[in-house]
């Protein structure tokens, strides 16, 4: 279907216009605030850069959230820089798969 807009995330929609040549970008794709805030936070994974993440959360309306890796800087720094939520992601369970593999080859190699 050629003439169908992509979807999106729920909530934001396209804007359309008898002719889309005459319309900017902007002004086709609308986001209302209130269903950008109902996501409740900006996540940025894999940000690791005091200035950005400073820079990210300055600039952000919503909470920003930033996951943690064994690299990261303390939560009380984070704190301070203006980051409202933290995440662990997929690390403790990589963690945990490692930790398996790694006692399951144990027990096999005790059993030979």
């Amino acid at each position: 279907m050629s003439g169908d807009k992509p979807t999106l995330l729920p909530g934001w929609s396209w804007k359309s216009s008898e002719d889309d040549s005459q319309t900017s970008g902007a002004e086709r794709f609308s986001i209302g605030f209130d269903r950008l805030a109902a996501l409740g936070g900006l996540c940025a994974p894999g940000l690791r850069q005091e200035g950005l993440i400073r820079k990210l959360c300055d600039a952000s309306l919503l909470p920003v959230n930033i996951m943690i890796y064994a690299d990261t800087f303390a939560r009380g720094q984070l704190a301070a820089w203006g980051v409202s939520q933290i995440s662990y992601g997929a690390v403790p369970y990589g963690a945990m798969l490692a930790f398996l593999k790694a006692d399951a080859e144990r027990a096999l190699a005790d059993a030979n």
